[in-house]
């Protein structure tokens, strides 16, 4: 399989801001791990995030020149092929990884709240307008309850 330039540059971007950089190659699990699942798209969004800060999705599509609904996307993918708990199990440990809260970063509403939470990997969201209509803010307490 041909080596692709910009996963190593993703996996050393998260090994030196986890401060466990000790110079990744195309052959260290760093890169390994990434490399079936990672799409290109979802590389370049990922560049933008970081670790320990966190960025909402109108944020991170700001700092990629990528519109809101191209970067949630790329978002969505990652969250549901684990990535970003495989990650942090990597870096921290499996019950960093079962403690981290992913929340989605869009704007949740009493329309999408039951199908982005029934997602495996989506454990909360920002709530926008919807939290100022009471009927709809209940819906969206109702499939948060459904999920717990």
């Amino acid at each position: 399989m041909a080596h692709r330039p910009n996963i190593l540059k993703l996996a050393t971007k998260i090994s030196l801001e986890s401060l466990t950089y000790t110079g990744i190659t195309y052959n260290d699990p760093e890169y390994r791990i990434l490399e079936p699942i990672v799409s290109d798209d979802m590389c370049e969004v990922m560049m933008h995030m970081r670790l320990e800060t966190p960025r909402t999705a109108e944020d991170i599509a700001r700092r990629a020149k990528k519109s809101v609904e191209f970067t949630q996307t790329q978002l969505d993918k990652l969250v549901t092929c684990g990535v970003i708990r495989a990650t942090v199990a990597s870096l921290y440990g499996k019950k960093a990884a079962r403690e981290l809260t992913i929340q989605y970063g869009g704007s949740m509403n009493e329309k999408n709240a039951a199908e982005l939470l029934a997602k495996e990997n989506v454990d909360g969201g920002l709530i926008g307008g919807a939290s100022l209509k009471p009927a709809a803010f209940a819906a969206i307490v109702s499939a948060a309850n459904k999920k717990a």
